[in-house]
């Protein structure tokens, strides 16, 4: 039987025996390149045996002896060299590559509700990804449309209906970002508003006490009142939300009575006109109307306008019953 150890010890001295050949030949041709095997033969004793070795050897060919040739390494040796430096550089000194610009995390819409006098509230949204983008803003089913600004910021103060509901703004692919409510003086206000869709023009018109259209206490658009007056509030105010030049707009009308604050009983007289314009004239006007007290119950109607023919433009359509009167009772 062959020992095994014998047969491996002779496997190595044969594979060392093979190396050290090969580093001898190469040796001797690196030698005659650089002419240091003729120095090397010129300055020992003359031996004919390493004499007739040296001669013996083939001459390389002349492109392999040029400067270039000398100075530039084989190209496998730079691809090892370049391998082993790339390791390196990985596995010590590289960091974390950057945050993209538009990460999820930076694209995320922000939504921050303050709430401010006149049972108001400061609605803040930030969307840096949503820039010039419709958007509508609700609460408790009242609704408007608008848009958002180049940076995909938005900024709008609205009457909080009620301090249940969230208020939320939903994107164009029907994305949302909610704020929860909080104001503390809902309940000294009673509130009446009015939704639509569809273009035209709707205002709610609020005769406060006895007063008469064109009158102090006739509180509308054209003379909306304060929302956070100096002092105790003794009149009502009105909000106008939407934004006419988005696509599909939605608005909003909403009018509010400090009932809470006032001293004497009373009455509010409510109605509401709708504008016959070449947009309208002849269609219907489809929208809402929603109205609450200080119990925050939020009572809301569908309604569905017939606007008169277009031979009636520049003409309002007066609506009186579509809202009910407030009755104002002494605090």
């Amino acid at each position: 039987m062959v020992d095994k150890r014998r047969v491996i010890t002779i496997g190595l001295t044969l594979i060392v025996a093979a190396a050290a050949g090969h580093f001898m030949q190469n040796g001797f041709a690196f030698a005659a390149r650089t002419d240091v095997a003729t120095h090397a033969i010129a300055s020992g004793p003359a031996d004919k045996s390493q004499i007739d070795i040296a001669s013996a050897l083939p001459t390389p060919p002349m492109d392999t002896i040029s400067p270039e040739k000398l100075v530039t390494p084989p190209p496998w040796v730079e691809g090892r060299i370049v391998a082993a430096v790339s390791f390196q550089i990985e596995g010590g000194s590289l960091t974390d590559a950057p945050t993209p610009l538009f990460s999820s995390s930076f694209c995320e819409p922000t939504l921050v509700a303050t709430a401010k006098p006149g049972a108001m509230m400061d609605v803040a949204l930030s969307a840096p990804c949503n820039p010039n983008e419709r958007i509508v803003v609700g609460q408790a089913d009242l609704e408007f449309s608008d848009a958002t600004g180049g940076d995909g910021s938005y900024f709008v103060s609205i009457p909080v209906m009620n301090n249940f509901d969230p208020i939320s703004v939903r994107f164009a692919n029907g994305s949302s970002v909610e704020a929860k409510p909080l104001v503390q003086s809902l309940e000294l206000y009673d509130r009446v508003a009015i939704t639509w869709q569809g273009g035209g023009i709707m205002h709610i018109h609020a005769l406060e006490n006895g007063a008469e259209f064109g009158s102090s206490g006739h509180v509308w658009s054209g003379s909306p009142g304060i929302s956070n007056p100096i002092g105790r509030p003794t009149g009502g105010f009105l909000t106008s939300l939407g934004n006419p030049d988005v696509m599909r707009p939605k608005f909003a009308e909403v009018y509010s009575f400090p009932a809470g604050h006032v001293n004497q009983a009373g009455a509010v007289r409510l109605s509401v006109e709708a504008e016959v314009s070449d947009i309208t004239c002849g269609k219907e006007i489809v929208g809402q109307t929603h109205q609450i007290s200080g119990s925050g119950v939020v009572n809301t109607t569908q309604i569905a306008l017939t606007i008169p023919a277009c031979d009636s433009v520049g003409g309002f359509l007066v609506l009186k019953n579509l809202l009910q009167d407030m009755k104002i009772a002494r605090n």
